[in-house]
């Protein structure tokens, strides 16, 4: 723990799995950005996403590339996460009936010390992305918020939002992860004035239309 909270590549912007950072200071961070743009007379759009069963699906190589080549997890380290990730299998039963045995190559225990730790660890990368687009954004868990002030004389903050949702689906789908867009919430924040002046009411998010 030590060596991942002093990487240059560890994630400050995540809540959750790390000591002091809670749901409080993931909520006290955004609603301070967005107090900060309504006071700088802009409103903003904040777009909340929601990745599916995130944790059964974590692709146990890719996770470990990431752990070394992200954070220069090696040797004994490698092995130990390597170690603990295989040998688990599962099968599924309905009513006294079982199916067959198969091993698991994808998933992090759910309610272990070390899944949600391996989890962040996997999606770290992602918010190198978001940062590219010129979007902030605040993880917690394994959902995302994506927010930016909009122009509201213009469609280009609405256009980049949308450029990096998308963006964010295709590293997701590429990961083995799937981000849900049916679940994906718009909210926009301002005055009535601010609000008002906006000409756009919808953002396209993985060919789907977000009402907002």
């Amino acid at each position: 723990m030590r060596h991942i909270s002093s990487s240059v590549n560890c994630n400050t912007l995540q809540s959750a799995y790390r000591a002091f950072h809670s749901s409080q200071t993931a909520v006290t961070k955004i609603i301070n950005y967005l107090l900060l743009a309504v006071d700088s007379g802009q409103p903003s759009i904040l777009l909340s996403l929601d990745i599916s069963a995130a944790f059964d699906t974590l692709d146990h190589e890719r996770l470990l590339q990431r752990t070394t080549g992200v954070f220069g997890l090696t040797g004994h380290v490698r092995e130990w996460l390597r170690s603990c990730m295989s040998g688990r299998t599962t099968y599924v039963s309905v009513v006294g009936a079982r199916s067959n045995t198969t091993n698991c190559t994808t998933g992090v225990p759910q309610g272990s010390v070390l899944g949600p730790l391996l989890f962040s660890l996997f999606t770290r990368l992602v918010g190198h992305l978001i940062a590219s687009y010129g979007v902030s954004y605040h993880q917690y868990a394994d959902d995302a918020q994506l927010y930016t002030v909009i122009n509201s004389s213009s469609t280009s903050d609405l256009l980049r939002l949308s450029h990096c949702a998308e963006a964010m689906t295709n590293w997701h789908l590429l990961s083995g992860l799937l981000l849900i867009p049916a679940k994906t919430e718009a909210l926009v924040t301002g005055t009535r004035q601010q609000v008002a002046r906006m000409n756009c009411s919808t953002v396209k998010f993985a060919d789907t239309t977000v009402s907002i």
